[in-house]
């Protein structure tokens, strides 16, 4: 379900999700200061979970995320930036985000954290990337795009 490409991103390497049933396939941009992508379906540890950014999976799944980004390691700091949901308008949010902001050792980097529950499945999204300007992607754009691809897909 997935695309080739989205926003810049080209798809690499599927393998399976952890935790839990399903997958994950990894994205990146091109060139020396690229931006890295992951994107992850998984089934929700609750049954019938509720569709959308509101789901308390989608919140628990989101939380985790964050506590596993923003711990901190010996080379590496980073922390939460601003909260958003998309789709932004017009449509019911169905990703709650985060950005992020931050270093791994002296680079400068910055972050989108994104989860929900589409059609059944647990969607979990991580970009990581250098702070540059101009940057090397925009993690919202890839977002968007993979959230349009997975609601247009056929069940």
């Amino acid at each position: 379900m997935l695309p080739p490409d989205a926003a810049g991103f080209h798809r690499g390497t599927t393998m399976p999700a952890a935790p839990g049933d399903g997958r994950a396939v990894a994205y990146a941009t091109d060139g020396l200061q690229a931006a890295g992508a992951l994107v992850e379906l998984t089934v929700p540890s609750e049954p019938g979970a509720l569709e959308g950014a509101d789901s308390p999976a989608a919140q628990a799944a989101l939380d985790r995320m964050l506590a596993e980004v923003t711990h901190p390691g010996v080379s590496r700091t980073m922390h939460e930036q601003a909260r958003f949901l998309l789709p932004a308008r017009g449509e019911p949010p169905v990703l709650r985000c985060v950005e992020t902001a931050g270093r791994y050792g002296r680079e400068q980097v910055e972050g989108l954290l994104c989860a929900g529950i589409l059609r059944g499945a647990l969607l979990r999204l991580r970009v990581t990337m250098p702070r540059l300007d101009p940057p090397p992607a925009d993690p919202h754009a890839f977002a968007r795009a993979i959230l349009a691809v997975l609601r247009s897909s056929p069940s």
